[in-house]
């Protein structure tokens, strides 16, 4: 694995540069920010391959710079590392598209493994290019965009897929009209089976039948105690 370049984003200056320390002695190369605003210019300008970041920081609410970055690029994981702990926040993190959660205090050893585990995982699910036509939509798995091309007027719309929110859409799509059973899900999806990372799967679900709402014949379907479906009515997928 090639030299994995990270953005780390702290405004602590007890942990940012320690953090930053340990990581450059396991042969990371890392770039400290310690403010939203910063950490944006530079995600933007930067070629990063891996964020690690605290939500609570000056200038822009950390959510909120998860969702711009986002919008610039959704490949590159992301990881919260941060004081906030409770339950609403971690769901709060997942949802604006985070791979990871990790809280204070805890452990670097951890951290280090987390981060080759992600990178790894990241760089196997862009091995083949592949493109997927599911009802109106477009699916490329490199660009991570999928487009809508309305049937009456013919105009298209690209919504931009997370690393995750594509993976998962491309593991339903390929087994359309099948139940995806949730260990399925975590395992292809997600590396463990953390409580956040199960009850993450439905904040994905959920966001993922918003972007396919547009076309009423695509449903993804609940199988209660099983797992999802992607179900297509009048028309098959294609891969």
């Amino acid at each position: 694995m090639d030299k994995i370049r990270i953005l780390l984003v702290d405004n602590d200056w007890n942990i940012g540069p320690v953090i930053k320390n340990y990581l450059e002695k396991d042969n990371f190369d890392v770039q400290l920010a310690t403010d939203g605003k910063t950490a944006l210019e530079l995600f933007e300008k930067g070629k990063f391959n891996f964020c690690i970041l605290e939500v609570v920081i000056p200038n822009i609410d950390g959510f909120e710079v998860i969702k711009k970055m986002r919008n610039i690029n959704g490949k590159i994981p992301i990881m919260v590392l941060s004081n906030k702990s409770e339950e609403i926040d971690k769901i709060r993190a997942f949802e604006c598209g985070v791979d990871d959660y990790m809280t204070k205090p805890f452990s670097m050893a951890e951290l280090i493994l987390r981060i080759k585990a992600i990178a790894k995982r990241c760089q196997g699910e862009v091995t083949e290019e592949k493109v997927l036509t599911i009802g109106d939509f477009m699916y490329n798995n490199h660009s991570k965009h999928i487009v809508y091309t309305n049937p009456q007027t013919n105009e298209k719309e690209i919504s931009h897929l997370t690393v995750k929110e594509g993976a998962l859409l491309f593991l339903l799509a390929q087994n359309t009209n099948n139940v995806v059973t949730r260990q399925e899900i975590l395992s292809k999806v997600w590396s463990n089976e953390t409580y956040m990372h199960a009850r993450s799967i439905d904040v994905y679900i959920t966001r993922l039948r918003r972007i396919l709402s547009k076309d009423p014949n695509i449903r993804i379907v609940n199988q209660h105690g099983l797992g999802f479906k992607l179900v297509i009515e009048n028309q098959q997928t294609t891969k």
